[in-house]
């Protein structure tokens, strides 16, 4: 995309200091004059009319429509309600726009108006405070996140899929919830209402048994991270691009970002995705049977019965919070399938041979 770079020329009357402005849009096409404020404009390699209101660049029209089939895209999203509490309740640094800029910006004040999440939630417009000062949407955060449990999930050329994890990742730390033996509806929120993409993406923040050897798929192989696979590639409005969906459950997928890597007999398409996460379904459900058979699960919510209280080992927790965690990632053990069957595997195992 083309840059927009503008020397700002200001003169004011004697015996005031010179100052720059940033001119609006109006001001940028015109060069108009206020008052004793002279502003002069040299456009060096592109206009904003070029950049983002062309009838001929359509670039940032598409990606408005992708946006749309997004599960961000609704005030849904932040209306949700888990255990009586709403999502803008619990999160408002993710589930709003207003709230993430915020928080960003180290400012906790979420009183403005609750935005649904849309461009300016992940992208700067028209800023000249970023380090390359440019306009050209930037995102608003390239920095590495710091997971819950000390990993550092840093991905995509100049850190584009960082902006995802600062969302999607755990907002506790696994050993503190497994080892507290504490079932409530509090920890319940807190691993069934996470987004746990970034933590499962590095094979990371699972119950580990330390008689089993996990491995880990994507984390050393996908550069690019989130966006390699939900966003370099697009097909219309609805899959790829800024809707970020991989495929759409009508035989339909954006299976190039899986073969980068997925190549020759292991190419991936829809139906290869479909298999994969039926299998994911069919092994996480028997470990789901296993969990209700040992009184950790209730046979009809699928979740802990708030009767049950302690439960005596961290070892039985741990099965029972890799579940959890399992359910709530979402991927269906798309985000790192070695990690994930390794989980479900271990918590089986140890249930089949010692739980009580």
């Amino acid at each position: 995309m083309k840059r927009i770079k503008a020397l700002v020329f200001i003169t004011i009357a004697a015996g005031i200091a010179a100052i720059g402005i940033l001119p609006g849009c109006d001001e940028l096409v015109t060069n108009e004059t206020r008052d004793s404020i002279e502003v002069t404009l040299i456009v060096r390699d592109s206009t904003c009319v070029e950049y983002c209101h062309s009838d001929d660049d359509f670039e940032v029209m598409a990606a408005i429509r992708q946006w749309e089939y997004s599960g961000h895209s609704d005030t849904v999203f932040y209306d949700d309600t888990l255990f009586g509490q709403t999502a803008l309740y619990c999160g408002p640094e993710c589930h709003t726009m207003d709230g993430f800029v915020s928080w960003l910006d180290n400012d906790p004040d979420t009183s403005g108006y609750p935005f649904e999440l849309g461009c300016y939630t992940c992208h700067q417009p028209h800023t000249l405070q970023l380090p390359d000062s440019t306009w050209n949407f930037s995102l608003r955060d390239t920095s590495a996140v710091i997971l819950a449990g000390g990993q550092t999930f840093d991905y995509g050329t100049r850190g584009r899929s960082n902006i995802c994890a600062n969302c999607h990742r755990s907002t506790y730390d696994m050993i503190n919830w497994v080892y507290s033996l504490q079932i409530n509806d509090e920890r319940l929120t807190e691993v069934l209402h996470a987004a746990h993409e970034a933590d499962m993406f590095l094979g990371a923040n699972g119950y580990e048994y330390t008689t089993y050897t996990y491995e880990s798929d994507h984390n050393d192989v996908v550069s690019e991270g989130c966006v390699g696979c939900h966003q370099d590639y697009d097909e219309g409005f609805a899959l790829g691009g800024h809707s970020l969906n991989i495929r759409d459950g009508n035989g339909r997928a954006v299976e190039e970002g899986c073969n980068v890597c997925h190549t020759g007999d292991d190419e991936y398409s829809d139906a290869t995705i479909a298999a994969k996460q039926s299998i994911f379904d069919i092994t996480l459900n028997a470990l789901r049977t296993k969990l209700i058979s040992t009184g950790m699960l209730d046979d009809s919510t699928f979740l802990p019965d708030p009767a049950y209280g302690v439960i005596a080992d961290p070892d039985s927790v741990g099965a029972l919070y890799n579940y959890l965690y399992l359910t709530a990632d979402r991927s269906r053990g798309m985000h790192n399938w070695s990690y994930a069957m390794g989980l479900i595997t271990s918590s089986i195992t140890f249930l089949n041979t010692t739980a009580k």
